[in-house]
């Protein structure tokens, strides 16, 4: 997720009747009633709370006309296969940065369906707090962390002499070592359990005014929060995660960014003909970035938790999720 003010962000090109109150209710669609199935729509959760909150906005939304939903706990790439094989019916937020080859595979191939952006555009790869330019003066250029006091300014106890990258889990894909090498920087990466853990850690490292380099994204409120900017790696070109040739270390990929895009909404095909409505709802489905930053603060920050927050959202936006299920 890369600055704000950074333009030429490539979007993929893949590609009531009856309302309930807080209980189900059976509504109706024209002449066809809803849930067209008992069987329960399978929406995945994954090591994210941002994703998490929508899946259950979602999820909560569809069982006001009556559907039954299930929540699965998946791996965030992981979560792919389940959706081809049917295990899982729903994937709320799969950010094209991270998963831009593994949804081209599965929706060529047609074992998954594209249900349209969720947002966009977004963009994330590697932050630092402003103080840091005291100790890395030549940033937000990539070169600065080359130099070596900027890597003695960087390291901890755990990664002397190297510089330290704090990152997401390993499972979020990042490719942070793989980038690391073939930048040729004197890093190691240190990976958090997961998204709120990764926050507290930077968080509190700005607290100390510690230095440091660590992975943030947007839309997300600890950019906004916080004083601060991305790095500017080499640009993003396909040719980086495929040609060793491209870029400036002709023997390696990975000598780049991360690439640019939105999230995207993605389902199991056979849903189309087993829940149509719900399938309808969730291309329509959308939150904006001042929405979707606003909804991880109450859940991380405010320790609200993902499913108290979706509950909070469909309290105080009716207007927005009753339109759609027009």
């Amino acid at each position: 997720m890369k600055s704000g003010k950074r333009a030429g962000l490539a979007m993929m090109g893949l590609c009531m009747a009856l309302y309930g109150g807080a209980g189900s209710v059976l509504a109706q669609d024209g002449d066809k009633q809803w849930p067209e199935s008992q069987d329960p729509i399978k929406i995945s959760l994954i090591n994210y709370s941002g994703q998490n909150v929508l899946s259950y906005i979602y999820g909560k939304v569809l069982q006001k006309i009556g559907y039954n939903v299930e929540y699965v706990s998946a791996d965030y790439i992981g979560q792919w296969t389940g959706i081809a094989a049917g295990d899982i019916d729903v994937g709320i937020d799969m950010w094209e940065t991270t998963t831009r080859d593994v949804m081209r595979k599965h929706v060529q191939a047609g074992d998954v369906l594209n249900m349209g952006p969720q947002a966009g555009p977004i963009w994330e790869t590697w932050w630092y707090p402003s103080y840091v330019k005291e100790v890395c003066s030549g940033l937000p250029d990539w070169t600065a962390l080359k130099e070596p006091g900027c890597v003695k300014a960087l390291a901890t106890a755990e990664t002397a002499p190297k510089a330290n990258l704090i990152t997401g889990p390993v499972e979020w894909n990042l490719g942070d070592k793989e980038r690391i090498d073939a930048l040729g920087l004197d890093f190691e990466v240190t990976n958090a359990g997961g998204d709120a853990a990764l926050m507290a850690v930077m968080s509190g490292m700005i607290e100390r005014k510690q230095p440091f380099i660590g992975f943030a994204w947007f839309p997300h409120w600890f950019p906004l929060k916080y004083e601060g900017e991305f790095v500017r790696l080499p640009v993003y070109e396909p040719g980086c995660a495929s040609d060793p040739a491209w870029g400036l270390n002709k023997e390696k990929t990975g000598d780049c960014e991360m690439p640019s895009g939105y999230t995207w909404k993605v389902a199991w095909p056979g849903g189309e003909t087993k829940w149509p409505k719900a399938y309808k709802v969730l291309r329509v489905f959308r939150m904006d970035h001042e929405s979707m930053a606003k909804l991880v603060t109450r859940s991380d920050n405010d320790k609200l938790g993902a499913e108290a927050t979706a509950d909070e959202w469909i309290a105080q936006n009716e207007d927005v999720w009753r339109d759609w299920l027009k």
